[in-house]
């Protein structure tokens, strides 16, 4: 949606101009489709001697969570401007950043993974590739271990002080969980050395595959579930 919106110049706060922006659809704090509400507007006029060139920072308030952010908007155009100018939307801070959502009962076996795996989500998002890949073999690891406790809760110290590899061949039950597992943790060890060893698959990959982890994780606990109910009956 297009607004009109008064700009003061940073040096000359007497001096003012109106641009035409386009307000941002998203709230990037909570993600709600909104028609935010102007707070202030300044611009710099920058040093061109053929155009007028003008940087404009626009503040809007979300009227869904009241939390503020910032607009960065860019005006070239000839010296000789019309009333009011249509400015082209450069970027909106913060960035906004998905969450990714997982079911309750992989958060009670595993309420580290979620966080690790949420962080890492982040930085990905906001254009850290060299280092969310390592955020997803930590979570990897966490989400493993974690869930080997749950199977079997007697040996906590001894999953504990196990490498990542030795936890998932002697802990995990599940043959695909376990294949799954091992993947998962080649490609993620690429993500933290200086030479891949698996140079077809990437971060996506490995993100599907602990996604898939994650699935059969949640089937193995729905039939521990069902397990138990029809011990009860028997």
């Amino acid at each position: 949606m297009i607004k009109v919106i008064r700009s003061k110049q940073i040096e000359y706060p007497s001096v003012n101009l109106n641009f035409k922006v386009d307000m941002p659809r998203n709230c990037p704090h909570c993600g709600v489709v909104l028609e935010p509400k102007a707070l202030s507007s300044h611009f710099v006029e920058m040093a061109d001697l053929d155009d007028h060139h003008y940087k404009i920072y626009v503040h809007w308030l979300c009227p869904s969570c009241a939390k503020a952010f910032c607009s960065e908007y860019e005006y070239i155009g000839p010296q000789y401007r019309t009333e009011c100018d249509e400015a082209t939307l450069i970027q909106t801070d913060p960035k906004f950043c998905s969450s990714p959502t997982f079911d309750a009962e992989i958060e009670k076996v595993s309420e580290d993974f979620v966080k690790i795996y949420t962080q890492s989500h982040k930085a990905e998002q906001l254009g850290f590739d060299k280092i969310c890949g390592m955020g997803y073999r930590k979570a990897l690891e966490f989400l493993v271990k974690d869930f080997a406790i749950n199977l079997h809760p007697k040996e906590v110290e001894k999953i504990k002080k196990q490498t990542l590899a030795q936890c998932i061949e002697n802990f995990i039950d599940s043959p695909k969980i376990k294949t799954l597992s091992k993947a998962s943790a080649w490609i993620g060890n690429d993500e933290t050395h200086y030479c891949r060893q698996h140079e077809d698959y990437n971060i996506e990959h490995l993100k599907a595959f602990i996604n898939a982890i994650v699935s059969y994780i949640n089937s193995e606990l729905e039939l521990k579930k069902a397990e138990q109910l029809v011990r009860k009956s028997d």
